[in-house]
């Protein structure tokens, strides 16, 4: 299907979105099978179909999502949510399977509801997050917004209870600094240039200019995250496993050189199986880490070490600036 996207408020947009789908009616079960079956026969026209008629579907879900986590869509307004869920819908029509018994919008809805969350935290920040981190994230935010309206103390305790997790999961989501990015092209308020309102882009000093205490800042940092990866390292180091399996374990949470690899590629690199053997062995020395004292869990230390990436990636242009000016 062409994207298409309508202009104005999000109301309009809305509104203007469901008067087009209001044209195409919803298909009974007998038509929605008829269609179904020509999809698995390669025709594009039933396939078509099928995305048209359930369209107003993507547009309840992504208006519905838009109105409770519009803190969550970074740049993203109303009409990249609904071409994002329109993605969403495609897929399941590629998988649907008629034999089932369950209509296409039961089986479309996780699937929209998917690259809908994916689409708007995947925006949020710069730096890479698992989108099951930043959902907890919020969810513990959310808490404790709502046990400080109770007057009740915001505890980890209290909050792991509230969201039936592990206390360490929540002291790992929390030590994550959370980092808020704004567009340089988006205008300064009360900044006035020449030509009209200025952008970020205008006035931000070059990175030549950048003042020392933010580039001691980012050393800081560097240093802090440097120093918890160390301890996972030097713990790692210890532990009486095999020495490919704790290569193994370093290349699938990007703790080499090369960086983060894929669990295929890992195991045939280091003769350790397959996937699935793999998956397993990493699990295992988790399972160790933490018996050893590593309160880190999966997320968070692929968060740190892509924070740590990011930081290296900044100094570096600073330094490269400077000897090149």
């Amino acid at each position: 299907m062409p994207r298409t996207t309508v202009s104005g408020s999000t109301e309009e947009v809305v509104l203007s979105y469901r008067e087009r789908m209001c044209k195409n009616i919803l298909l009974s079960r007998n038509e929605e099978i008829a269609l179904a079956k020509r999809v698995v026969d390669g025709d594009r026209k039933a396939y078509d179909k099928l995305i048209e008629h359930n369209d107003r579907l993507v547009i309840k879900l992504a208006y519905r999502y838009w109105k409770a986590n519009r803190h969550l869509c970074g740049g993203l307004e109303i009409h990249d949510l609904i071409q994002e869920g329109r993605m969403g819908l495609m897929k399941a029509v590629e998988k649907f399977d008629w034999h089932k018994g369950y209509k296409l919008s039961t089986y479309a809805e996780d699937w929209i509801w998917k690259y809908i969350k994916e689409a708007a935290l995947s925006t949020k920040s710069t730096i890479y997050e698992p989108i099951a981190f930043q959902e907890l994230r919020a969810k513990i935010h959310k808490t404790s917004e709502m046990l400080a309206a109770q007057g009740c103390p915001a505890t980890i305790r209290q909050l792991a209870q509230k969201l039936n997790v592990k206390e360490e999961v929540v002291a790992d989501v929390k030590s994550v600094p959370v980092v808020t990015y704004t567009s340089i092209d988006e205008e300064v308020a009360n900044a006035e240039t020449e030509n009209g309102d200025a952008t970020w882009h205008s006035i931000i000093p070059d990175v030549a200019a950048i003042k020392p205490e933010t580039l001691v800042a980012a050393r800081e940092a560097l240093i802090e995250r440097s120093e918890i990866v160390e301890k996972v390292l030097v713990t790692l180091d210890a532990l009486p496993v095999p020495a490919k399996h704790k290569e193994a374990f370093k290349a699938a949470n990007g703790l080499t050189p090369r960086g983060r690899m894929e669990l295929r590629e890992i195991g045939k690199k280091y003769q350790v199986g397959g996937k699935a053997n793999v998956s397993l062995i990493i699990i295992a020395i988790w399972k160790k880490l933490q018996a050893a004292g590593v309160t880190l869990n999966k997320a968070t230390l692929r968060v740190c070490v892509d924070q740590m990436e990011a930081i290296q990636a900044f100094i570096q242009s600073y330094e490269w600036s400077q000897n090149t000016a």
